[in-house]
């Protein structure tokens, strides 16, 4: 973790307190609680498969996790993590995304080798375990 990103993580506790803690756990419940109405509004009123009403359900929660980590960099999401929390202080810049890229080194032919005797292994276990379930 490098300088600025330590700092940020500084900054945004510093500025969160009980009230914002508050809001953001009211918003949580209230996001889960709307997940479980419109999944058994599917399931009770539109008659649709209960897997749909889950299925629904659960992108619900995945959406309840993965937003603190897309927010902290996507500034539509930052936006509206400082709306909810209602704290002027917080209104620090989003992180840019890492810059670094990786070089490949271009290797000789020969190089490969030992990764292609390995694949060719994996497909020979592959076809006899086939052919032990098939059996």
């Amino acid at each position: 973790m490098d300088e600025k990103e330590r700092e940020r993580r500084k900054e945004m506790s510093k500025y969160i307190g009980p009230r914002e803690l508050f809001k953001l756990g009211g918003l949580i419940m209230g996001w889960i609680f709307l997940g479980v109405i419109i999944s058994l509004f599917l399931t009770l009123v539109l008659h649709v498969k209960e897997e749909i009403g889950t299925a629904v359900f659960s992108v619900f929660i995945l959406t309840l996790f993965a937003f603190p980590f897309v927010g902290y960099y996507w500034k539509p999401a930052n936006f509206l993590m400082n709306k909810v929390i209602g704290n002027k202080n917080l209104n620090i810049p989003i992180l840019p995304p890492p810059t670094g890229r990786f070089s490949f080194k271009k290797y000789p032919w020969f190089y490969y080798l030992p990764s292609l005797w390995g694949w060719l292994m994996l497909i020979a276990l592959v076809y006899v375990v086939i052919r032990y379930l098939v059996k």
